[in-house]
């Protein structure tokens, strides 16, 4: 059953953070490596579910702000309890912090979910500050156009989120529009780190087969 974004995560949230799941894995160990040298001490992450990537930048004691739309999983986010952190209702094409207050602005596994490519752009480049970073995965577009969804079962009922499948073109488009220079763009299939997950998950007969398909994709934009 497909449902809608802020639907999906708000009956996801109850199991999100205990259940395995080899595509944050991997987007974990890719943006984590693309980010190690980022310090950046005020940092707006945008669409942050349960607070994932705020944790991680709030313990290299950045000030962070957690921007989502769904109220359960901020709920979940802010029992973190997590130091120098905001967490913000808030729909991600109308962010309510000031123009040019971030050092970096993260979006991570949740560009599809915006079916307004060109606002959505538009807004993470008004927030950050002149030569800040944006930091964007997703969801490949081959890992899209061979039946990958985001979803997830509550009982016995399986769900599926939308996904606006946007091509690479058109992101690019978007980004360049709103002004910001791509500095790094690299795509990525599961490797070995991701074995555990898909045990975990229960899925590890599986991995072979999905390691062939490109699974994320990630750029870098540097605010002009």
């Amino acid at each position: 059953m497909q449902i809608s974004a802020v639907e999906g995560y708000r009956l996801w949230a109850p199991a999100y953070d205990s259940m395995p799941n080899p595509v944050l894995a991997l987007e974990t160990r890719v943006m984590r490596r693309l980010l190690s040298s980022n310090r950046s001490t005020r940092v707006v992450d945008i669409a942050c579910g349960t607070g994932r990537w705020t944790r991680y930048f709030a313990d290299r004691q950045a000030t962070v702000f957690g921007i989502d739309l769904c109220q359960e999983m901020l709920y979940l986010a802010r029992r973190r309890q997590l130091p120098r952190s905001h967490f913000i209702l808030a729909d991600a094409l109308r962010v309510p912090l000031r123009t040019a207050s971030a050092g970096l602005v993260l979006c991570s596994l949740a560009l599809g979910h915006f079916e307004d490519l060109d606002q959505a752009f538009t807004e993470m480049a008004r927030i950050a500050q002149p030569g800040a970073v944006v930091a964007i995965s997703d969801l490949h577009p081959e890992a899209l156009a061979a039946g990958w969804t985001g979803s997830f079962r509550v009982g016995k009922l399986e769900y599926s989120i939308a996904n606006f499948r946007h091509s690479a073109s058109s992101i690019f488009a978007a980004a360049r529009n709103a002004g910001l220079h791509l500095n790094t763009k690299t795509e990525a299939h599961f490797a070995a780190p991701e074995l555990g997950a898909f045990a975990a998950a229960g899925k590890q007969g599986h991995f072979n087969r999905f390691r062939t398909t490109p699974a994320l994709w990630a750029g870098l934009w540097q605010k002009i």
